[in-house]
């Protein structure tokens, strides 16, 4: 025999020999899954780490790949169900056990498992697992994961007979008893109702309130309420499931004890949070019944909770409460209950501010950079200066909208939660919301951080102007006047709110200057064939009234006047004049709302710096299309 027959035999016989021993491990894994037979919340993950544990023995240290099948039955329980989620692949019931999913596209970018796991032959070994094991536990898994990803993986809809794997598997665990797994009582409920499976539906329903019923624990909300949402409060789910009339009364009967026992305030059962975990059900209901003096009862109580528990300091941050109270009353139409509110939360929020934590950053503007920005301006006469500090510091939407994007990927933590805006008394006057929900409010945060800086940059530019180019009240006056968008009636006030600002007089300055940017806005609109007046949105008001400068500021003339300068101009002025996010100076002024240094040199510089934008404007058009 030669050396090539000999080793040629013994190649054929090791391959045997892995076949062989393939099967043998398969079978073993097999033995162990079906080991897990009793409903448990964490019944899946414990199964998927005895098959982490099983595949890192059997191969950790060998020569052998992981076997597919092996690997195919890891894949299948490190997803975690979490209801319907957007995913790379589309609206799934799973999701991957860890990973990072892109905040814009909603897209995953790295995930265990991986996406790039799941192809034909995966769903194809889950489609078969599905259909000849008897444990309901795995069977449910295999045919909602080949349901939620056979279009993906194979571009073909998975057979009918897949949805109603699901269904029955989900019904035969829930037979067999355990807590909370409502989750998957829902999807079996909605693909029933998806394929008008009737009895289905019936057996769903009912197996749905059993859990509740077995299953809820007044402390623990998580536990119930689940009945009411998919058989009552759901907007589709109700007509389809044809829920008895005793089965409703024992439902809102069992809500109504709830609410009873969490806001009895001599019990130690009280617990306003529980509390309006119970109104967000039942004051919908009672509203769908148009049952008015349900609701004011609910909403009465709910509001009366809140109050003693703050009274008590079982509730923090109350201000916030109250508020989200005051707004829920108003919705309902009990304005009269919301007004006399007011009071308490005012008082709460001043408590608020004084325990706010005072927290000041820095920044450095390289030297080299503001040599430049001297040199620059000493190049030039005072005129043509003060064109260029006008210019020089005009926060870029765009790179603002960056540089968020890029801080989140460097800290993620940083932008998953919400930032409360509060004025000078505590008011919470907006949120940002987390940065996969609200990139424009983020984007705002980050042009007012530029404005803080800028802002220091003109002031220094303006007081160069000052000691070296004989920069005063008249000169800037004789800049401004060169522009039509200042007539000649508001060049006396103009001239006063100047001199303010050159005798450091801010107050003056700022409550002078502040009208003269919106009448400059409106004319310059209207000598470009716009609108700026609009009808009383009051029915009792006959006439008309004037737009509001945040209108004014989308206004396309007002837009395309500054396109070509820099279209920033229109969004930057909206963010530093009336958005909430922001400074709002035209409306912290224009109304009266601002603290005693909220006037001051820096909101002053910042009016000083908007004229010099809009004396931009030399020649006014008088029509749209010029």
């Amino acid at each position: 025999m030669t050396e090539k027959t000999q080793n040629t035999i013994e190649t054929v016989m090791a391959k045997k020999d892995l076949r062989k021993n393939r099967k043998f491990i398969i079978n073993e894994l097999y033995s162990i899954l079906n080991e897990f037979t009793k409903p448990e919340f964490d019944i899946e993950q414990n199964i998927h780490e005895k098959i982490c544990e099983f595949n890192n023995k059997k191969f950790r240290d060998k020569n052998l790949p992981v076997d597919a099948d092996c690997l195919y039955e890891q894949i299948a329980f490190a997803f975690i169900e979490t209801g319907t989620l957007i995913l790379e692949w589309g609206q799934t019931f799973y999701k991957p056990l860890y990973g990072n999913i892109d905040s814009i596209n909603k897209k995953w970018t790295t995930s265990y498992p991986d996406i790039n796991d799941i192809n034909f032959e995966t769903i194809d070994y889950w489609e078969r697992r599905s259909s000849e094991v008897d444990n309901p536990i795995l069977k449910c898994r295999y045919s909602g994961l080949v349901w939620d990803f056979s279009k993906k993986a194979r571009n073909i809809k998975p057979d009918i007979s897949v949805a109603h794997r699901v269904i029955d598997s989900t019904i035969q665990i829930a037979n067999l008893g355990g807590d909370r797994f409502f989750h998957k009582l829902e999807r079996a409920l909605r693909l029933a109702v998806s394929l008008n499976a009737k009895q289905k539906i019936t057996s769903i329903r009912e197996a749905i309130i059993k859990n509740e019923d077995t299953y809820s624990e007044d402390n623990k909300p998580g536990t119930w309420g689940y009945a009411y949402d998919l058989l009552i409060g759901d907007k589709k789910l109700p007509a389809k499931v044809q829920l008895k009339k005793e089965q409703e009364d024992k439902i809102i009967d069992e809500l109504e004890r709830k609410l009873k026992i969490f806001s009895d305030k001599k019990s130690n059962t009280f617990n306003p949070h529980s509390v309006e975990y119970v109104v967000e059900k039942l004051v919908p209901y009672y509203k769908d019944k148009q049952d008015r003096k349900n609701i004011e009862r609910v909403l009465i109580i709910y509001r009366d909770s809140f109050l003693y528990g703050i009274k008590n300091n079982l509730v923090m941050v109350g201000s916030r409460w109250l508020e989200k109270i005051r707004k829920v009353l108003f919705q309902y139409g009990f304005s009269e209950e919301a007004k006399q509110l007011e009071p308490y939360i005012r008082s709460l929020q001043q408590e608020d501010l004084t325990n706010l934590k005072k927290i000041e950053t820095s920044f450095k503007v390289p030297q080299k950079e503001i040599d430049n920005y001297i040199s620059e301006l000493d190049k030039r006469d005072l005129f043509q200066g003060l064109n260029y500090i006008a210019l020089s510091y005009i926060p870029n939407k765009k790179s603002a909208q960056d540089t968020v994007l890029k801080t989140a990927k460097e800290y993620p933590l940083h932008k998953m939660v919400a930032t409360s805006i509060m004025d000078y008394t505590g008011r919470e006057v907006d949120t940002v919301d987390s940065l996969d929900k609200d990139l424009e409010g983020h984007t705002v945060l980050e042009m007012s951080r530029l404005m803080y800086i800028y802002v220091s940059l003109i002031g220094l530019g303006l007081n160069h102007l000052k000691e070296n180019k004989s920069l005063n009240a008249n000169s800037m006056a004789e800049h401004l006047f060169k522009s039509q968008v200042f007539p000649k009636e508001r060049h006396a006030i103009i001239k006063e709110g100047l001199t303010a600002y050159f005798n450091k007089n801010y107050i003056v300055s700022c409550s002078v200057l502040i009208h003269q940017i919106e009448s400059a806005i409106r004319g310059l609109i209207v000598s470009g064939g716009g609108a700026i007046y609009q009808p009383s949105s009051n029915f009792k008001d006959k006439g008309f009234k004037l737009r509001p400068l945040g209108s004014l500021l989308e206004d396309k003339v007002f837009k395309k006047v500054f396109e070509k300068l820099d279209s920033n101009i229109p969004f930057f002025l909206k963010t530093l004049l009336v958005d909430q996010r922001s400074l709002n100076i035209r409306n912290s002024i224009c109304h009266g709302h601002f603290s005693a240094h909220f006037l001051n040199e820096v909101i002053a510089t910042h009016i000083i710096h908007i004229l010099l934008i809009l004396s931009f404007i030399r020649k006014t058009t008088h029509s749209s299309n010029k």
